[in-house]
């Protein structure tokens, strides 16, 4: 056992306990101390986490992966608590959509408003190539204007 513990914890386990039971309670105070102070540090983590440049579905993970452990150590996090951390989170490319989900009611599941973004993601995707071919012929048509018009004026004058 001294091999995996600190050496103050192999310290408290040696310390000479009349029973077991003594020595079990003093480590298991130990660590539920040590969990207090995890649980601590890792919830000012989740509170300051933002999006930065992780992909859409990259910050929905580390968000409910973060939740989660919060959960495993004595802290949890409701869904509306976790919805708002996603939408306050944001980068620039999705703050429209955070007031979008904001303003919906009822107020989104995580499952939801996870859900609404990838669709979002989605419908950008489908745009953008039919944004493209449209400004593309747009322009064919404006460049092709251009070369007629001049040919029609020398045969006016």
């Amino acid at each position: 056992m001294d091999s995996g513990t600190s050496d103050d914890l192999a310290e408290t386990i040696s310390a000479g306990y009349s029973n077991a039971c003594d020595a079990y309670l003093t480590v298991d105070s130990q660590f539920l101390n040590n969990r207090e102070t995890h649980a601590l540090l890792f919830e000012a983590k989740f509170c300051n986490f933002v999006q930065g440049d992780l992909s859409l579905v990259e910050n929905t993970k580390e968000l409910k992966r973060m939740a989660d452990m919060l959960a495993d150590l004595g802290e949890v996090i409701n869904d509306r608590t976790l919805v708002l951390h996603l939408i306050r989170g944001f980068n620039e490319r999705f703050k429209n959509v955070g007031m979008l989900l904001c303003c919906g009611r009822p107020f989104p599941s995580f499952a939801d408003a996870k859900a609404d973004l990838i669709e979002e993601l989605n419908m950008e995707h489908q745009v953008s190539p039919q944004l493209t071919a449209l400004v593309a012929s747009t322009a064919m048509s404006a460049s092709s204007t251009s070369r007629q018009q001049p040919a029609s004026r020398s045969t006016r004058q």
